[in-house]
């Protein structure tokens, strides 16, 4: 969640439980029975959306992995920024049981030098915790960047509209690819067995505790996660990790769905987080007594953004579009014929509707409308043709979700992207763009 904060200095010293050692942590310690790696936009981020998954994670057994990508700056000075960070670690030490002492653990990573922190003692027999700071400047406002930091921000970064983005401390610039290479390093250094972000999907980003919005630090965030998992994974030997994506905002639309002693604890941890950004590390007379309107709705809440099931005869697109906060249904995207000149209707993705124009089958090698049987044609444009047995209307339903074809793979490009549109592209299963859920009987036939 990005509230109003401030810039980063560039240069830490000792801060109170803080303690500077050299030593790098390297993937998971001899105590971690398993290994999440979380990577959130803000500081609280993981704790108001990805919590209590987190403390469940860690109670049994798991070592904590944390990524900031943003200083949650908001274009304001450091103190501001320092508190959260401080806020984090002293969260963190509640859900650890453990005093809130922390040591310098730095990463070099794609070339760049990562700012790091390892708890100093976590409690007998249980994991250590490794939170590491990107210091990117977040998108406040509403994705346009702060004047402080040259109006840089991931939203324009993802959209093309920004060839690199440099920390708010000036001591790194990423391009897109390394970004993405640092995150996949990340990724592969930890060795993760579950990875935990924020909602992919979502395409309408703003700010509001209850409308269908986000913000979209959060939304990019978790697309370069994703797509740094799938380039990660890439040729990598032994299970994956797993993913879990987590709703934000919108959520507080929603019932609340923990228990009172699942709440209990997030709240303690929350708490702890938002007295040391209130008050800093040596703490403040008045204290802050309770909690904000969102955060309260946030605490008593925890919603994963689930994957579409594909009804019968569609073909839906891993690449949703968040509408409504508390409606999964609406997010996925569904193939659909769009009436066009005669003979040749073009294909898009659209909200799925249940609606014939949806409905697909498989006949040999093609696929097939059942509006009226004709065939998906790859070129010039993804079109519905006549069937006439050309190689672009022979497809392959391949691994990984691809939809296949000889001139490459069925691709919907990213709805945060410019001018995104539904293509051939060349097969990459690593491009979570080419991904396809599908369920396709060979028995259906078009309607009469």
């Amino acid at each position: 969640m990005n509230r109003a904060v401030t810039t980063l200095l560039s240069c830490w010293s000792l801060l109170g439980g803080l303690v500077v050692a050299p030593a790098a942590t390297e993937g998971a310690s001899a105590s971690c029975a398993r290994t999440t790696l979380v990577s959130v936009a803000h500081q609280d981020d993981d704790l108001l959306f990805v919590n209590p998954d987190l403390t469940r994670d860690y109670d049994q057994g798991a070592c904590l992995r944390v990524v900031y990508l943003t200083a949650g700056d908001a274009g304001r000075d450091g103190d501001y920024v320092r508190g959260r960070e401080d806020g984090v670690r002293a969260a963190y030490a509640v859900m650890a049981g453990a005093p809130d002492t922390w040591n310098r653990s730095d990463l070099r990573v794609g070339g760049h030098r990562l700012r790091a922190y390892s708890l100093a003692a976590p409690a007998e027999g249980r994991g250590d915790i490794q939170l590491v700071f990107m210091g990117l400047p977040d998108g406040y406002p509403r994705g346009s960047g702060s004047a402080a930091y040259g109006r840089q921000s991931l939203l324009k970064l993802f959209r093309g509209g920004l060839d690199r983005i440099t920390t708010v401390d000036g001591s790194a610039r990423y391009d897109e690819a390394a970004l993405v290479a640092t995150l996949s390093g990340l990724i592969r250094r930890f060795r993760p067995d579950t990875i935990r972000t924020l909602d992919h999907q979502s395409t309408r980003l703003g700010y509001s505790t209850t409308a269908p919005v986000d913000h979209s630090d959060h939304a990019v965030t978790a697309r370069y996660t994703l797509l740094a998992a799938r380039h990660a994974m890439t040729g990598a030997r032994g299970p994956r990790p797993a993913l879990a994506f987590y709703r934000t905002y919108g959520i507080s639309a929603l019932p609340a769905n923990l228990t009172p002693d699942e709440r209990a604890r997030k709240s303690a941890i929350f708490q702890a987080y938002a007295k040391r950004v209130a008050c800093g590390h040596d703490g403040c007379a008045a204290a802050p007594s309770g909690l904000g309107a969102g955060p309260r709705d946030w605490v008593a809440r925890q919603y994963r953004r689930e994957q579409p099931a594909p009804a019968e005869g569609t073909i839906v697109s891993w690449m949703g579009a968040t509408r409504a906060p508390n409606d999964d249904t609406d997010t996925a995207r569904c193939l659909t014929v769009r009436s066009g000149p005669s003979g040749r209707d073009a294909v898009r993705t659209g909200a799925c509707d249940g609606t014939r124009a949806q409905d697909w089958y498989p006949a040999g090698q093609t696929l097939r409308s059942a509006l009226d049987g004709r065939c998906l044609t790859a070129a010039p444009a993804p079109a519905v043709t006549a069937c006439d047995g050309s190689r672009a209307q022979r497809w392959t339903l391949a691994a990984g979700g691809l939809i296949r074809t000889a001139m490459g793979c069925l691709r919907q490009d990213d709805l945060l992207l410019r001018r995104a549109r539904l293509r051939l592209a060349r097969c990459d299963r690593r491009e979570p763009e080419q991904r396809w859920f599908h369920s396709l009987a060979e028995v259906r036939r078009p309607a009469p």
